[in-house]
């Protein structure tokens, strides 16, 4: 379509940045080692492509070739300052986080599975960097149940019928509510919250709340977070 080879070549330049750029901010791979190899092996063939390139076309408008090539290799320098800015950030970012992204929230009985399912699902998402703590995997101590909550970003509340009626499971809750960290509600169909008088009466429904004291969870706590919730 083109035959001047000025064009030629800055077509060709800019095809290549954009699609470099595009695999630097994309990072197309699942895994990020392998987006540093693509990342490593590219950028050297690129910049060799846009300062070589222009040498070996026998064309009249040579100098304006060269003086393309330049920009182009410029831009791709910028390009390469300008990401590796945004990745310090991101890895400063990354340093200050919680261990984990996610905190499962669940009944056993009522959302085990899900909450099985859902882990698999974020752990394979590319998007999701950070680990999620599900009790089956994670949980050592009892005793130390409820500090991993504030140990996670997003407190992930799997909202089955039987969820606000388990002690341990509200209490997960209510220190995700006393701490302010996010929470992500996900209702199953059989899921009612629960109205006035239950949770006035809240010790009466759930008698083993009392045990949550000892871990500086006490009623109005409770009461408070299920009025929020």
């Amino acid at each position: 379509i083109f035959t001047d080879a000025a064009i030629q070549i800055v077509i060709m330049q800019i095809i290549l940045v954009t699609f470099h750029t595009m695999t630097c901010t994309q990072r197309p791979w699942r895994t990020r080692i392998m987006d540093f190899f693509d990342r490593a092996l590219i950028s050297p063939a690129l910049i060799m492509t846009l300062v070589v390139a222009p040498f070996f076309v026998d064309d009249t408008n040579t100098k304006f070739i060269v003086y393309m090539s330049f920009v182009a290799l410029l831009c791709c320098l910028i390009c390469a300052v300008v990401l590796s800015v945004v990745q310090l950030i991101t890895f400063l970012k990354r340093a200050n986080r919680k261990p984990y992204e996610f905190f499962l929230c669940h009944h056993k009985v009522g959302a085990g599975s899900f909450a099985r399912l859902l882990k698999m699902r974020l752990k394979s998402s590319r998007r999701i960097r950070g680990d999620v703590w599900l009790d089956s995997d994670n949980l050592t101590d009892m005793n130390l149940l409820l500090n991993y909550v504030q140990q996670a970003e997003t407190c992930v509340a799997l909202c089955s019928d039987q969820l606000l009626l388990r002690p341990w499971c509200v209490g997960e809750l209510t220190t995700a509510f006393k701490s302010k960290t996010k929470t992500v509600l996900i209702q199953f169909p059989n899921f009612v919250h629960l109205d006035q008088k239950t949770i006035g009466n809240f010790e009466s429904a759930v008698p083993d709340i009392g045990k949550l004291v000892a871990h500086g969870i006490d009623l109005p706590a409770v009461q408070s977070m299920l009025l929020w919730f």
